[in-house]
């Protein structure tokens, strides 16, 4: 359904493009631990153009009443891994793992919910959390 007379989905073909190239970019280099200067350099460059394009299609979509292409956190984290990917690639990590840990927090949460007032769960997940990285070390 794309129209090519319309800039917000040459933006959006654009953007699909560079997400692609992005990956190229890493896979040329993924039985390496670390990217060499040139390739960092040209994923960085590659990575910042991307970001821009995604918050200029994330404003083009501003008006709907749901976050279409909202960046959330993985735009700050994809900043983090590209700038990182000099020193170790991205392929050779879990490049999401905030996403999981949130999927644990949200069970703790509830149970700590259990009995006790809205201001304490803080304290109290925290103190099971302290106790549960713990564990393993014993």
């Amino acid at each position: 359904h794309m129209n090519p007379n319309i800039e917000m989905y040459r933006n959006i073909k654009l953007l699909l493009k560079l997400s692609v190239h992005l990956d190229s970019l890493i896979d040329e280099h993924k039985a390496e631990w670390k990217l060499p200067a040139a390739a960092d350099d040209a994923l960085q460059e590659a990575a910042h153009g991307f970001l821009c394009l995604w918050s200029k299609v994330q404003n083009d979509f501003s008006d709907w009443p749901y976050a279409i292409f909202a960046m959330a956190v993985k735009g700050h984290f994809l900043l983090h891994c590209v700038y990182l990917a000099r020193y170790l690639n991205p392929r050779s990590t879990w490049c999401y793992m905030g996403e999981d840990f949130m999927g644990k927090m949200r069970p703790l949460a509830q149970s700590c919910a259990k009995g006790n007032p809205i201001w304490r769960v803080p304290s109290k997940m925290l103190q099971k959390y302290v106790i549960a990285m713990h564990l393993p070390f014993l």
